[in-house]
């Protein structure tokens, strides 16, 4: 991923699949305990991964090929969702983490 974020770049497919498989297998069932409580889009999914990985936001932005005020968006929508009511980027940031 730092190659990436040093040229500026998007993943590819095939990181994506690879990235999942490596969170998965770190934190186990995490995208089916994210599907068991909202179904996400593949961007709300790259997202969560990122975060996961404790990728800062600005890089999340340039990993998925979205401004920061999308990846922003995802995220605090991402908590509305799960949980029904109004919450911050950081409160899903940390819920991610904690799973």
């Amino acid at each position: 991923m730092k190659q990436y974020l040093n040229e500026g770049r998007n993943m590819t497919e095939q990181d994506w699949r690879e990235l999942t498989d490596i969170v998965n297998a770190t934190y186990t069932g995490f995208t089916d305990k994210l599907y068991s409580l909202y179904r996400m889009s593949e961007q709300d999914l790259r997202v969560s991964l990122l975060i996961k990985v404790r990728i800062q936001p600005k890089d999340i932005a340039t990993l998925t090929a979205h401004s920061k005020e999308s990846v922003a968006s995802t995220r605090s929508r991402l908590y509305q969702k799960v949980f029904g009511k109004k919450g911050s980027t950081k409160d899903w940031d940390d819920f991610i983490l904690s799973i």
